[in-house]
């Protein structure tokens, strides 16, 4: 993350409601869901099964690699997420975290004496539905649909507030789904509304400034044409979301150098060509024909989207199939693990092996459960 400047304000504030156009409300039942699936910093792949348990392979597989073996790490699991901490929901709703001190995201400082254990973890709040970390801030969406935040970066906290915040704030009321990109955030309320706060670099706020913003304000809903928000999704300064007509629009940039953005059109959410032209330094993706898109994640100039099918496609620009029956899928540094509907699970293979004539290659995860040595395990089938 770069480095934050915070202009301290205030010491508190009140969220006043938006009183602009109102948004279409968002659909019921499609709020954001427990995460199965969750890549940590150093490669580890955490999974967690239907039956509550949660496992971790030993990282990324090697070259020649057949499978990848994973270990039980605790019972009892309702969700995952992983960045420079690990933090999970229990079947209670308590979420609990563990991992290094000096982070911000776990109650410690620069003068902690020692990391938080796997088999300590600490519990940091209740009722909670899902957790959105990264290496500096946290955000914990509970089930009454507040928002709550808290680390050491000032800016993407949004809470105006100096310093490391070391327990959880309320910051929103009626959210629905949060993104954090690790530079700005989105919250997508439940009347339809966006909200985004942090850094501005390239105007990835989307509010029509390059200003960077420390408190949540709502994005003109007149600018996604008064459609319902589907799914959105955010990479450092970049933003795509998708709305119920199929429209994919776009704003921000990523750029190293603040002064390159300014006379580029991205400030604000710009529709992008469904023919998958790029024009005015938009973007060219777009989304295979006839698919009804759930879920979208967008990394390094690549967007991964689900559909309602449990088919996986990537657009880099145009889109192309990567597998089926995918159930949900996670990203590190551009390799995939893919949770399918049968509960198998697959991690893409190292780099060497994508050949672009084979495709991207995926291996199978064997759990080693008790008495069961990896050479013993089955293997799941291929792909």
């Amino acid at each position: 993350m770069n480095t934050r400047v915070a202009f301290i304000l205030s010491a508190f504030f009140l969220l006043l409601p938006f009183s602009g156009p109102s948004a279409a409300p968002v659909q019921a039942g499609a709020a954001q869901t427990p995460q199965k699936l969750a890549f940590h910093d150093d490669g580890q792949l955490f999974i967690l099964e239907d039956d509550g348990t949660l496992w971790k392979t030993a990282g990324l597989p090697s070259e020649g690699a057949r499978f990848v073996t994973a270990k039980p790490v605790r019972k009892n699991v309702k969700a995952v997420a992983a960045a420079g901490n690990l933090f999970i929901i229990d079947k209670d709703n308590i979420l609990w975290g563990w991992g290094k001190r000096n982070r911000g995201t776990l109650f410690m400082n620069e003068y902690a004496l020692q990391d938080i254990p796997e088999n300590r973890p600490i519990r940091i709040l209740t009722d909670v539905r899902t957790v959105v970390p990264d290496s500096f801030v946290v955000f914990a969406l509970r089930n009454d649909n507040t928002l709550w935040a808290w680390g050491n970066a000032e800016d993407l906290r949004g809470d105006n507030l100096p310093g490391v915040l070391n327990r959880p704030r309320r910051l929103l009321d009626q959210v629905h789904t949060l993104i954090n990109s690790g530079c700005h955030a989105l919250a997508l309320k439940k009347d339809g509304s966006l909200w985004t706060w942090g850094s501005n670099a390239c105007g990835g706020l989307g509010d029509g400034t390059f200003l960077d913003r420390y408190r949540p304000a709502a994005i003109d809903p007149n600018h996604f044409g008064g459609k319902r928000i589907i799914s959105l999704t955010a990479f450092k300064n970049e933003n795509l979301v998708l709305t119920e007509d199929g429209t994919l629009w776009y704003w921000g940039k990523e750029m190293d150098m603040r002064g390159w953005c300014i006379n580029l059109p991205v400030y604000e959410p710009r529709p992008l060509s469904k023919e998958g032209t790029g024009k005015n330094d938009l973007p060219s993706f777009t989304l295979p024909r006839g698919a009804d898109i759930s879920v979208l994640h967008y990394e390094d100039d690549t967007l991964y989207s689900l559909d309602t099918r449990h088919i996986l496609y990537q657009s880099n620009p145009e889109p192309a199939e990567i597998a089926r029956h995918v159930a949900s899928f996670a990203v590190y540094n551009s390799r995939l693990a893919l949770l399918k509907t049968d509960g198998s699970v697959w991690l893409e293979a190292a780099e060497d092996h994508l050949h672009p004539a084979a495709g991207r290659r995926f291996l199978p995860v064997v759990f080693l459960r008790a008495n069961t040595t990896a050479r013993e395990a089955p293997v799941p089938g291929s792909k």
